[in-house]
């Protein structure tokens, strides 16, 4: 069971190149809230596509999102149900 769960955790087409992923507990509003975060970066997802286009897009991703990939989530923030995928 558990083994068909772990190959979830490879980003597709990248040779087993696996997402980063995290759990925390975050204190809002004096109550513990359980987060998570799953990201890969752009290097990774998009590994083979014109090297001055990626670098393009990761200055403009980091530019507006703090991070150069794909991310779902916070360790840092709760959400109220308005989304977080960046």
């Amino acid at each position: 069971m558990f083994d068909a769960f772990y190959g979830f955790l490879a980003t597709p087409f990248t040779r087993g190149i696996e997402f980063e992923i995290g759990t925390a507990d975050v204190i809002a509003g004096n109550v513990s809230v359980n987060v998570f975060e799953v990201k890969v970066e752009n290097n990774v997802l998009l590994h083979g596509l014109d090297p001055q286009l990626l670098v393009n897009f990761n200055a403009d991703r980091l530019a507006k999102t703090g991070f150069a990939g794909l991310k779902v989530g916070s360790l840092t923030e709760t959400t109220n149900n308005a989304g977080n995928w960046e």
